[in-house]
């Protein structure tokens, strides 16, 4: 049976050779576009991460590593590493985060620290337990994640009396933004590919056999001859006679 606008691969790889102008063009403008965006008018957000270290006692105490004994015991390493996601639990309610937002001088709410910080285990077989802020200037972030160092502490001694915390606060903060390689990358792709399906709709709409070729694009049936345009020849030779004279 025959299968008109039948458009597989092939098809599609001409039909972008046929107008690789149009789509390199607007790769070009629209990864522009993308770099300029990024770079001169959205605002920057920079993320601060610090980390603490918690057990329950056994493993780190006040004075020191090893608590009150001269010699661990696995299953001591075992509970603390067990304990670890009760206190990243306990870190995330809302009493923290008051406490926080008391801190900072009630800058953010509470919801409003909730939902730009991230805490979390950095693995499963690890004591320590990241935390990140995410902030229009990266002193800000450095500033809010090491006072939630100076609430998470006391917030795990109320709650676990046994436990110990030892905190490593943030100095530095990164760019959250993705480099501008990905940037101008992903903003060309996105461009071509916006460009290609317009050409392909136009394309598919308007299904007319303009030569030998679009014929083979929409019909599969064997091409057995061609009919000479003998109007465009004529019109094309009176053209060239014109010039020679």
């Amino acid at each position: 049976e025959t299968q008109v606008n039948n458009y597989n691969l092939l098809f599609m790889l001409k039909l972008a050779a046929k107008h690789w102008k149009a789509l390199v063009l607007s790769a070009v403008i629209t990864a522009a576009l993308a770099f300029s965006y990024f770079n001169f008018i959205a605002t920057p957000m920079y993320s601060a991460t610090g980390s603490i270290v918690v057990t329950n006692g056994t493993i780190i105490s006040d004075s020191g590593y090893i608590s009150d004994k001269d010699k661990l015991e696995n299953s001591d390493i075992v509970a603390s590493l067990n304990f670890v996601d009760t206190v990243v639990d306990m870190l995330k309610t809302p009493k923290v985060y008051k406490k926080l937002s008391e801190e900072i001088g009630g800058k953010y709410d509470f919801a409003t620290l909730k939902a730009k910080t991230t805490v979390e285990r950095r693995s499963d077989t690890t004591l320590f337990v990241d935390v990140s802020f995410t902030a229009s200037s990266p002193k800000e972030a450095v500033g809010i994640v090491n006072s939630y160092f100076k609430v998470a502490p006391k917030c795990i001694s109320e709650s676990f009396p046994n436990a110990t915390s030892t905190v490593m606060p943030a100095d530095s903060a990164r760019s959250m933004y993705p480099s501008n390689f990905i940037i101008i990358l992903f903003g060309g792709i996105l461009g071509a590919v916006i460009v290609f399906i317009i050409i392909f709709l136009v394309y598919s709409s308007n299904p007319v056999v303009r030569d030998e070729e679009s014929f083979r694009e929409h019909l599969s049936i064997e091409v057995i001859g061609t009919v000479p345009d003998f109007a465009a020849s004529k019109n094309a030779e009176k053209r060239m006679n014109k010039h020679r004279l």
